[in-house]
């Protein structure tokens, strides 16, 4: 039930999104993007439907995700003390669109990189 509650909660903040999304903007492009995320959710639950065993949680994944997520935000808050720096000493102009997308692959990357290591390494004592 539990599960089912979260499931619900995000199906609901993506029709959200996607729904300003296309009511934000309604071209191809946002066209585009809104069917490709749907499509991405579809293969996700199918996949989830199909091998439900790949994605069961037990203690240990649950401890490298907590791992990964805290390196990836020290990672991120590096990177973003970095860039203030860069900016206010004027070394590189950035705009909010240029550090948002910094952040945000800085962020998704380092997270699954990490998981990788930690699932192959082991946790760090």
């Amino acid at each position: 039930m539990k599960d089912a509650k979260w499931l619900a909660l995000k199906a609901a903040l993506i029709a959200v999104m996607l729904g300003l999304l296309l009511w934000r903007r309604f071209d191809e492009m946002s066209i585009m993007v809104s069917v490709n995320i749907i499509l991405v959710l579809v293969v996700i639950l199918f996949m989830r439907k199909k091998f439900p065993e790949h994605y069961k949680k037990d203690e240990m994944t649950r401890k490298v995700g907590a791992y990964s997520a805290s390196w990836s935000w020290m990672i991120t808050l590096l990177l973003v003390t970095f860039l203030f720096w860069f900016d206010y000493l004027d070394m590189m102009p950035l705009t909010a669109g240029q550090v948002i997308t910094a952040v945000f692959v800085t962020m998704i990357a380092t997270v699954l990189i990490f998981r990788a290591f930690f699932m192959k390494r082991g946790l760090p004592e």
